[in-house]
């Protein structure tokens, strides 16, 4: 990302939401959710997140708005 012509290094949203459905973080993960435009998220990566960390056979607790994307 680029600021004011300052390179600042970020995590994709995606690894985020991923780390948040991992911990458990529902709080955060809905506050973050209500933040952003889940349509403009980067499914692929989205997926590729869910599937590395397991996600979908831990039983984690993934949001209705991600599911639908997934």
């Amino acid at each position: 990302m680029d600021w004011y012509g300052t390179v600042l290094p970020v995590v994709p949203i995606e690894l985020q939401l991923g780390t948040m459905i991992a911990r458990d973080q529902q709080h955060r993960l809905r506050a973050t959710l209500e933040a952003i435009d889940p349509s403009r998220l980067d499914i692929a990566m989205l997926r590729r997140t869910v599937a590395d960390r397991q996600i979908m056979a831990s039983g984690s607790r993934i949001p209705t708005v991600l599911l639908d994307l997934l």
